[in-house]
């Protein structure tokens, strides 16, 4: 599958801010027999980072690079068992300093899916990130903002109709800095 999407964004007092938006991908479904099936992918999207973030019209340009690989085994009628492996990279440039940050991401998963497709299960996720640290936090350039994140979490899909999807999570989340003197986050 290959998908593509431009958007062209015109503003009327602060030019400076006029961008093309754009996201463009592909997918690989893969299936072998009955009961393993995944994705592989990759997808490249480009635009403004969010006004809100400094509260001024000055333009930031964000380009991140996605790749990812997924699976699902089927090892009864009503049970599967699922994982994934991705990888983020994204470029800040701008108004601000130029800022590149990497993440890294390994989920596994186990369902309880039902004929018509809704599903319960517990997932756990693992993800490492990395992004450099402005100037006012460090001026040497030496720490790094190296996190590593845990999470566990109630997953349930519920079907509505042909059309009509609800996805939920409920789940516990830890993540811990290597070097950056910052408070570690710890939430449900």
């Amino acid at each position: 599958r290959l998908h593509a999407r431009g958007e062209y964004y015109d503003y009327w007092t602060f030019n400076e801010l006029d961008h093309l938006g754009y996201d463009i991908g592909a997918d690989w479904l893969w299936e072998i027999g009955n009961n393993l099936s995944g994705t592989i992918g990759y997808e490249r999207s480009s635009g403004l980072s969010d006004l809100r973030e400094i509260q001024a019209p000055r333009r930031d340009d964000v380009v991140s690079d996605l790749a990812y690989a997924n699976a699902a085994y089927r090892f009864a009628p009503n049970w599967r068992l699922r994982g994934g492996l991705s990888a983020t990279r994204a470029e800040r440039e701008g108004a601000r300093a130029n800022v590149e940050s990497t993440t890294t991401d390994a989920t596994v998963g186990l369902d309880y899916v039902t004929g018509l497709g809704n599903a319960i299960g517990i997932e756990v996720r693992e993800t490492r990130g990395d992004a450099p640290v402005t100037q006012l936090i460090d001026p040497t350039g030496t720490l790094r903002n190296r996190y590593h994140e845990q999470e566990v979490a109630a997953v349930l899909v519920y079907n509505l109709g042909a059309q009509l999807t609800f996805a939920g999570r409920f789940g516990h989340t830890v993540r811990e800095y290597d070097e950056l003197p910052v408070n570690d986050f710890d939430r449900s």
